[in-house]
């Protein structure tokens, strides 16, 4: 067993990089109010409160460990509450990207979502932390140790809010939080009845349909002690992509189910325990197309199938002692996996003399029966089906103390440990002509596993110096141990493709060290902050388990950032007027990325030297009349490299000055919401519309790779119109969501085989109708 020891990483000192970055200034559109400003807060209680203009309203959040509202939180940070997804259809994560300054989605199909904020992207680990109420959640890692890619994400019904928080969040968070955080709360039990139910039906373009019911149900079991929350979903999509070799319509249909059970126990007013179950299926044909065969068609030879079972087991324990709460939270995260992608072509590309000769003859020139022979033999291998099957499970476990209401000083002090297991068993074999799908049972190629062990505990503290009414000072610190195993063993080999028989091998990697928060916040008024942060964040490394890799490529180290921010965030006109801003630089080392062997046959991890990310962040929302209310966000930005990926083994290397892949310079959303006069009686409507503004981009860091494709830009617009009454708890919507029917091209690769494109694409128009009742 191998084993290698990473250096420490030292803390920067001379934070004079925060001037090259002063011109902006910070932050999403949400919330604000001081509470014992009673004026302001029956002022804005007598207008009207659509679900957007609760971005002027108190929203609550917790990513600094403690309460506080959006607009007294020193760091760039956006929140949408449970209403607000729910007036605006959000169902899923992707739905609210569009809703936050920097954050993109490289979505490449059913399970496999990169999510990234501020340019922050790259393969390997996750650069976004995913939480679920207090519990982290990770990606599988899959053949090409790509966890970040494959990112789980929660269904949005019944939620009390999303948090999203930009910039890296190391000594709260810990590892792969280098771009920042994404917290989903969850609705909790109360001691009372209620409930909810809510159903609709879309049709989508170039396709079927999409329908959807989830319901909700609370439950006091023990009065005042005991009660249970069920939450459960349904949602299948039709599809709209069609096989035009398999001769099959919507490929790409989908199925979505699932829900929670979560038990609240109350023994005294200062603690409280809360336990959930939750199960997340899905079922669903691949989202990619070829461009180059047309629109939303794919000549993929067999059927693609995905499945998806994600199951969470939880307990959090929050004790108020006084002088601070006590939070303690356990989770166990279970995921399995099945991917099915078409191998044929890929092996098509063996039917040459060349391969013959290299792969067949033993280097020498093969005769005509020879070479018929070969192609013949090659010929019986298709139509193949790769198959990757995943299991994981991740344990973590939490403590941390926060004080109570402190005069002086906040802190926060705590533990965390983390043990994952991930499985994966990588196959070829072979698919029936006809049908397109797996023959069983299975007839191999070949077969090979990987085994990809990781264990972390960390401490950290975070405190905050109250130097005067007006001036806030934080430092934080968290110090980290990891070791991370990587083993795989070929058991099945297969000669054609270099997949020769591998023994039992393992590779072992550790790594400890500090990483550092520093944060001042300067309340000029009550509605005017100023504040400048410096934070680290960092990724573990790991080994690649690639066939035919040499031994030199095998490990791959870890890499960090630093973030460099100035902010503001500021309330105007009576607070009927929202603006923040953030202007940051981030300085990335070692940057882990996706490369290729010099045959372009297999992807693997490799570090890049560095990067450098330079951003500016705007966000506001404007109550123009009681009626009217607009928001809107845009991010610009430019990342790219700043050293060179020096090496003669890799393909198409990134340079000097290359830019980081699937980042738009520019990205941007506005909004229009009105309230429309009474329709009826009883009932409030609004009018909303949106435009969501993505900027092109590219596949890959090299403008001269081979295989580097460019994302052109795209705009989507949204119109709904809701339909709501309070007393009665009925709901009504009608939307059109890509109301111009773009095409708008989310994901793109190149291939060596045919048909060399491989697209993922947002949904084409979909009109639809929701309807919803809460009862209380």
């Amino acid at each position: 067993m191998k084993s290698y020891k990473y250096p420490q990483r030292a803390i920067p000192f001379g934070l004079s990089a925060l001037s090259l970055v002063i011109g902006s200034l910070l932050m999403p559109m949400t919330s604000y109010a001081d509470e014992e400003d009673a004026t302001a807060s029956k002022a804005e209680a007598s207008k009207p409160k659509s679900s957007d203009a609760e971005m002027l309203e108190r929203i609550e959040v917790t990513a600094t460990r403690r309460a506080t509202t959006l607009q007294e939180t020193p760091l760039a940070i956006s929140a949408l509450s449970g209403n607000m997804l729910k007036r605006n259809g959000i169902t899923s994560v992707e739905e609210f990207t569009k809703m936050v300054p920097g954050m993109r989605i490289e979505d490449s199909g059913p399970g496999s979502k990169r999510i990234s904020l501020r340019g922050v992207t790259a393969p390997g680990e996750g650069t976004v932390g995913v939480y679920y109420d207090e519990i982290p959640i990770s990606g599988t890692v899959g053949v090409s140790s790509d966890a970040g890619g494959r990112t789980p994400t929660a269904a949005l019904f019944d939620v009390n809010r999303v948090e999203v928080v930009r910039g890296p969040q190391g000594t709260l968070y810990g590892a792969s939080s280098m771009g920042g955080a994404i917290r989903t709360i969850f609705n909790k039990p109360i001691d009372g009845y209620e409930g909810a139910f809510e159903t609709g039906y879309a049709d989508i373009a170039h396709g079927g349909a999409v329908k959807s019911v989830d319901g909700m149900v609370n439950v006091p079991l023990i009065d005042g002690l005991l009660a249970a929350r069920v939450v459960g979903f349904r949602k299948t999509n039709d599809g709209y992509i069609d096989n035009v070799f398999l001769g099959i319509d919507d490929v790409n249909s989908s199925t979505k189910e699932g829900g929670r059970v979560m038990l609240r126990l109350t023994p005294s007013d200062d603690l409280t325990i809360d336990t959930m179950y939750l199960l997340d299926k899905t079922e669903a044909g691949s989202g990619t197309w070829n461009p180059t065969i047309g629109e939303y068609e794919t000549a993929a030879q067999i059927n693609q199938p995905f499945t998806d079972t994600t199951k969470l087991y939880s307990g959090t324990l929050d004790w108020n002692l006084d002088f601070a709460t006590l939070t303690a939270a356990v989770g166990y995260f279970k995921r399995a996996t099945e991917y099915n992608m078409d191998d044929s072509y890929y092996i098509d590309t063996y039917l040459t003399e060349d391969r013959c000769q290299s792969r067949w003859n033993d280097g020498a020139a093969c005769s005509s029966e020879q070479l018929s022979n070969y192609f013949d033999y090659v010929n019986s291998l298709t139509p193949a089906v790769l198959q990757h099957k995943g299991y994981m499970t991740n344990k973590t476990y939490e403590m941390r103390l926060t004080s109570n209401d402190a005069k002086v000083f906040d802190w926060t002090v705590g533990a965390f440990y983390q043990k994952r297991n991930d499985y994966v068993q990588s196959q070829d074999g072979a698919a029936d002509e006809a049908t397109g799908k797996l023959i069983r049972p299975m007839e191999l190629f070949y077969r090979r596993y990987i085994i990809d062990d990781y264990e972390q505990k960390a401490v950290f503290g975070e405190t905050t110096y109250h130097a005067t009414d007006k001036l806030d000072v934080t430092v934080g610190l968290r110090w980290f141990d990891y070791q991370k195993t990587v083993t795989g063993e070929t058991t099945d080999a297969w000669e054609l493709i270099n997949a020769f028989e591998k023994p039992k091998t393992s590779v072992e990697f550790s790594e400890n060290d500090w990483l550092f928060k520093g944060n001042v916040a300067y309340n000029m008024t009550e509605d005017m902050m100023f504040y400048a942060t410096a934070a680290q964040g960092f990724r573990p490394g790991g080994a690649n388990n690639v066939i035919g890799l040499e031994e030199m490529l095998t490990g791959y180290e870890s890499d960090s950032l630093w973030n460099y921010e100035v902010g503001m965030k500021s309330s105007w006109l009576d607070r009927d007027l929202q603006f923040n801003a953030a202007t940051y630089l981030i300085d990335w080392e070692n940057m882990q990325v996706r490369g290729r062997t010099t045959d372009g046959a297999f992807s693997f991890l490799s570090n890049a030297g560095a990067a450098q990310i330079m951003g500016l962040e705007l966000e506001g929302g404007w109550r123009i009349t009681e009626n009217l209310f607009v928001s809107g966000n845009v991010n610009m930005l430019n990342a790219e490299l700043t050293e060179d990926q020096i090496s003669d083994v890799v393909l198409a290397a990134g340079r000097d000055g290359d830019r980081i892949p699937y980042i738009p310079k520019v990205t941007g959303m506005l909004s229009a919401t009105y309230n429309l006069p009474e329709i009826i009686s009883g009932f409030e409507s609004s009018l909303r519309a949106d435009v969501n503004y993505v900027g092109s981009s590219y596949t890959e860091l090299s403008p001269d790779n081979a295989y580097n494709l460019k994302l052109d830009s795209y705009s989507l617009t949204n119109l709904r119109f809701n339909l709501d009454s309070t007393e009665s708890g009925w709901g009504f919507a009608l939307y059109v969501n890509n109301l111009f029917d773009k095409n708008a091209i989310v994901y793109n690769s190149g291939s060596s085989s045919y048909p060399n494109e491989f697209a993922n694409s947002a949904m084409p128009r979909t009109i639809g109708v929701t309807v919803r009742k809460d009862f209380f």
